[in-house]
């Protein structure tokens, strides 16, 4: 969701049995390269501890 100059991504799931193949990675980025393009300023995450690796 953007607001703005600011993206807000507040869910991302990824279905178990595809899992562990950088699908939710590879989404966070292109949303975030997206949001750069269209000139966010800003952004916020919400995760859980177990998304933690999707973000670092």
């Amino acid at each position: 969701m953007a607001l703005g100059d600011d993206l807000s991504i507040q869910y991302v799931a990824t279905e178990a049995t595809h899992r562990r193949r950088g699908l939710a990675s590879r989404l966070v980025n292109a949303v975030m390269a997206t949001a750069r393009e269209e000139g966010k300023r800003s952004a916020t995450l919400q995760a859980s501890p177990d998304g933690l690796s999707v973000y670092e």
